[in-house]
């Protein structure tokens, strides 16, 4: 029953983030990004089940990662952007070369931040709670994923894995 509940919940926020970035599906709509990034931040405290001082600590650490973060997810997205326009330009070998060299960089250090993310919960998490944390950080996108691809489905977009649907273009 309440994993039911919370399923609804998380199709309605995924519903509400592509209704309102369905115009734009290259740039995500940042309010509806707000929205599920508060989600977020709610269903990571109904899960820790955290008294209000840890959840203050928790909170402040876990929104100063997630800014990190992201400015790191933009870098890497700019530097992919600029090596995929490099490869559209036709540019010099060594240029691709060391434009995606930047990319692996920046891919390792992305993913570095997340690994120091994760780390720097423990010493304000008991060990189920880092434990819960640390599931939830590893589930949450994919499930995400899954509910709009579910919401897709329902709104008529078609299955990907359906035989009977012509092929997509794909931007790539």
């Amino acid at each position: 029953m309440l994993r039911s509940h919370h399923k609804r919940v998380i199709i309605f926020v995924i519903a509400l983030f592509l209704m309102t970035n369905f115009y734009t599906p290259a740039q995500p709509n940042p309010r509806a990004m707000e929205q599920l990034k508060q989600f977020k931040k709610i269903k990571l405290l109904e899960i820790l089940d955290l008294d209000e001082a840890t959840a203050e600590k928790f909170l402040v650490k876990h929104n100063a990662n997630e800014k990190k973060i992201e400015e790191k997810k933009k870098q890497m997205d700019e530097a992919v952007q600029d090596l995929e326009n490099s490869l559209k330009n036709a540019a010099p070998k060594d240029e691709i070369t060391k434009k995606t060299e930047k990319v692996l960089q920046i891919t390792q250090e992305f993913q570095k931040l997340i690994d120091e993310s994760l780390q720097s919960m423990k010493p304000i998490l008991n060990e189920v709670q880092y434990a819960k944390y640390i599931i939830f950080e590893h589930k949450f996108r994919g499930e995400v994923q899954k509910a709009i691809i579910e919401r897709m489905k329902k709104r008529g977009r078609g299955n990907p894995d359906d035989e009977n649907e012509p092929p997509r273009k794909r931007k790539w």
